[in-house]
């Protein structure tokens, strides 16, 4: 495992673009005082997040934020948004939504311009122009529409269920706010990417449609896993089955039948991170930063009553796990500020390595089984992992932080 890149940031959790090599970075609630921001990174060598550049990261665009960010989703790609959507849980309650404002599809020789950079409402921030026209265009539907949409609500909730801010590329096209406090819970479907799950404090889960934000009202569908339940991580399976971890454990949910709650997880108490299994819809792992819940839990839909497997176990619990796109893979960092690289199918910790600081979030790239994301220590970096054959045949590799 070798560093390609890393940038000085606050503690961040992370997304990468589904189809595209982008990254993007939300700065944490406790790390920022204030509006939060979230940065989209890009490598400052050829065709974005390439394997084998040594540059740092470079900001292509940042997206300002109402509130420090504690989760970011970013869907697959959608008939009027090219790039995909861009969801932020907040720490305020609301959940922002925007269309990213990025390079456009690589040129003929498979290179972006290296030399772009934007912020929105903002001048160009590179010192030369790019080099051709057109290079970063908004997608979708053109003009700007600003209005606030109100909907049914109880007395506690905010004026406005929803808020469509603005619809040109780069900027937000869409604010949420109808949970009480921090969103920790967010996540694109699988099948559907047009739906967004949100979850926060009071079990409460909303699932938003954006298939058409020009609408009058955004369809919504809520339930709830009880006033005392405090929702800190959401996750959609392959077949659209959603699974939510909270302080009073891991629930299973299905919206298209009622009761939507398939079954509640038992020794799951405290769980702070849920991770369906993007090759099997079967399968997810839970985890938690907590001393109740030190290890990583294989769950499996066909044998609920005990957990598969038990991996990683740490004193100081999970901060966060992510899945390798294309093989049984799993990465976790530990609250003892370790990357855990474990073999799901074999069972086993193929490797452990000490990261420099605390972690907040790990991301496998959703394109290359060889790269990943670590939030840590004030930075956040890229790194390259070996592929599948070279990883089950050197269990100790070089390591280089």
């Amino acid at each position: 495992m070798a560093q390609l890149a890393s940038v000085s940031r606050r503690r961040s959790v992370l997304a990468f673009a589904p189809h595209h090599d982008f990254l993007a970075a939300g700065i944490v609630e406790g790390a920022a005082a204030g509006p939060g921001d979230v940065c989209i990174l890009s490598g400052a060598g050829e065709s974005g997040l390439e394997l084998g550049f040594h540059h740092q990261f470079k900001e292509v665009t940042k997206l300002r934020s109402p509130a420090p960010v504690c989760r970011l989703s970013w869907s697959k790609a959608m008939w009027s948004f090219r790039m995909g959507l861009l969801a932020a849980g907040l720490a305020n309650g609301q959940v922002a939504v925007w269309n990213p404002q990025l390079p456009d599809t690589p040129d003929d020789d498979g290179y972006f311009d290296r030399d772009f950079a934007v912020e929105i409402n903002v001048e160009y921030l590179s010192e030369e122009r790019p080099q051709r026209a057109g290079l970063l265009h908004a997608h979708g539907r053109s003009g700007n529409l600003a209005k606030d949409i109100a909907g049914e609500q109880s007395e506690d909730e905010c004026a406005s269920d929803w808020e469509v801010v603005g619809n040109s590329g780069g900027e937000m096209v869409a604010k949420f706010s109808k949970h009480a406090g921090p969103v920790r819970g967010l996540s694109f479907g699988y099948r559907s990417n047009s739906l967004l799950a949100s979850g926060g404090t009071h079990g409460r889960v909303l699932i938003w449609d954006l298939n058409d934000l020009s609408k009058d009202e955004v369809s919504t569908f809520e339930f709830t896993e009880g006033d005392s339940a405090d929702i800190s991580s959401l996750s959609w399976s392959r077949s659209d089955i959603i699974a939510s971890a909270a302080n009073t454990g891991t629930s299973i949910w299905d919206i298209n039948v009622k009761p939507s709650l398939i079954r509640k997880l038992p020794w799951t108490t405290n769980a702070s991170t849920v991770e369906w299994s993007p090759r099997n819809e079967n399968q997810m792992v839970v985890a938690g930063h907590y001393y109740d819940l030190p290890s990583v839990q294989l769950w499996d839909m066909r044998q609920l009553g005990r957990p598969v497997k038990k991996f990683c176990e740490d004193a100081k619990g999970v901060v966060a796990v992510s899945w390798c796109p294309l093989n049984d893979f799993l990465l976790a960092c530990t609250g003892s500020n370790k990357i855990v690289l474990l073999d799901i199918k074999k069972g086993e910790v193929v490797y452990e390595v000490p990261v420099p600081g605390t972690c907040s979030d790990i991301r496998w790239s959703k394109k290359s089984e060889a790269l990943f994301a670590l939030s840590a220590g004030g930075r956040v970096r890229l790194y390259h992992i070996a592929p599948e054959n070279e990883v089950t045949r050197h269990l100790k590799p070089e390591v280089v932080i």
